[in-house]
């Protein structure tokens, strides 16, 4: 684990940073969109009916990997949105041959849905209509009759060679691109392998595709549109790469830099460049850590809660907070389900337990129904020990006369985050063990938080905990 992930997807953040991931904050910002930039237009064919398709690399990245489709190369360039001088190249689709059509006339598409059964798809971006010499180039097209096929390219000499070779019928000019693409503005690429689990950012889209093809990563789209050339408000995204982990590390901080490579990082230079600060147009790129493997839901029930002062619930959440830090170095998530509490007037004498007969009732009577654990804090235990639990816990918490939770006492003199740590470890499995600092010893104290491989291994097994695998 410990690797970062890079999004400007508030979803895919929000969603991430409560399971596997923790948000460390904002890298940098980058373009949502290529910034009025022409993106690259790709074409691919169906090899079950020789259907062509231009599309977006998001789209085309689809149809290759889900559809069945083959890659047929870059057809030129197009702009996503609408930019001055240009017209909206329409898309349609016949839903009984399959066969893509696209026009700047708005004529010939209104026929073709009212006469040939072609479905409007909307645009497929923006074009010129005229020629422009060194601005734009011609996109050719025909049509085959025998297939239902509609042929577009750049390149003349394929174009004539469809048209007397391959039983294309020449359509002409059906708009003209954009000749070249921004110079600087372009989009960052993100890829994903599971094993060894790796994040590869790129801007160059002949790596991906080798990541993808052979290195058995996953096509996870364009994290946003970034900056090829350094610049006064800009950054470099470092990157860096471990031959031994097969895993790659970005940063824009020069000491994580200074840090991975004195820890075995081969540096790989600058990957792009992200602004420094937000510009106009732009948005954040968030940095998450991948922490977790792992998660426990935690209910915590403050007994005579009503009656407590602030600062007996302040350590009460104070020691849930140090129990789930005890436990985060292990991949182990804790996650505060419910705080509530039991009304003095209700509580029976509870809020003071007398015995470990009195510990188990409470759990029992006053189990939270839902998949978690109850942790009960209570102001006084009896005897030496500051809190009781199952071992090794049900997670059918209405069976009766069983200990349906733990119980930690809540008090200054004793450390809450260890002792709710302890006693929830040992629900999930673990017995005491008296060794060193180790978590489990009988009589801990403020830094016995240790856990063995074995320990974690087990507590990971239990019923209450679920594996945290991504996407999750």
């Amino acid at each position: 684990m410990w690797e970062h992930l890079y999004t400007t997807n508030e979803f895919e953040k929000a969603n991430l940073s409560i399971n596997a991931f923790e948000l460390e904050g904002i890298a940098g910002f980058v373009y949502p969109e290529p910034a009025g930039a022409p993106v690259m237009l790709y074409r691919s064919y169906n090899p079950k009916n020789g259907i062509h398709l231009l599309s977006s690399l998001q789209e085309y990245n689809y149809v290759l990997n889900f559809l069945g489709f083959v890659g047929d190369g870059q057809v030129g360039f197009i702009y996503p949105l609408p930019t001055p001088g240009t017209v909206q190249l329409s898309r349609l689709r016949n839903p009984d041959h399959g066969d893509y059509l696209y026009t700047i006339n708005e004529e010939e598409k209104a026929n073709a849905i009212n006469v040939f059964n072609y479905v409007d798809e909307g645009p497929a971006g923006f074009v010129y209509a005229a020629p422009s010499p060194g601005i734009n180039t011609p996109l050719f097209r025909s049509y085959n009759s025998v297939n239902n096929d509609h042929f577009y390219t750049t390149d003349e000499n394929e174009h004539r060679h469809a048209v007397n070779n391959l039983g294309f019928r020449n359509e002409h000019i059906a708009c003209h691109l954009p000749m070249t693409s921004h110079p600087s503005i372009i989009p960052l690429y993100r890829c994903h392998r599971r094993d060894p689990f790796d994040f590869f950012y790129s801007t160059n889209i002949t790596e991906i595709t080798h990541a993808i093809n052979n290195l058995n990563y996953s096509w996870e789209g364009i994290v946003g549109y970034v900056d090829a050339v350094p610049a006064d408000n800009n950054i470099p995204f470092l990157r860096m790469y471990h031959p031994g982990r097969g895993d790659h590390f970005y940063t824009t901080d020069d000491k994580d830099h200074t840090n991975a490579i004195n820890l075995g990082y081969v540096d790989e230079g600058t990957a792009c460049n992200i602004f420094s600060v937000q510009v106009e147009g732009s948005i954040p790129l968030f940095r998450l850590l991948h922490v977790f493997d792992a998660i426990v839901h935690v209910n915590i029930i403050g007994v005579g809660g009503d009656v407590w002062p602030n600062s007996q619930w302040t350590l009460f959440r104070n020691g849930f907070m140090d129990a789930a830090a005890i436990l985060r170095p292990h991949g182990m998530r804790l996650n505060l389900v419910t705080e509530s509490l039991i009304r003095q007037a209700d509580a029976d004498g509870h809020e003071d337990i007398d015995d470990d007969d009195e510990a188990r009732d409470l759990t029992h009577e006053w189990s939270v129904p839902n998949f978690a654990v109850d942790v009960f804090g209570v102001s006084t235990y009896a005897g030496e020990t500051a809190g009781f639990s199952a071992v090794d816990g049900s997670c059918d918490k209405s069976y009766p006369c069983q200990m349906n939770g733990s119980v930690v006492e809540v008090r200054a003199a004793i450390p809450v985050g260890v002792v709710m740590a302890h006693e929830i470890c040992h629900y999930l499995g673990l017995e005491h063990r008296d060794e060193g600092l180790n978590l489990m010893r009988k009589f801990g104290a403020m830094n016995t938080t240790l856990l063995e491989e074995d320990q974690v291994s087990k507590i990971k097994e239990h019923c209450f905990v679920r594996k945290l695998n991504y996407p999750s």
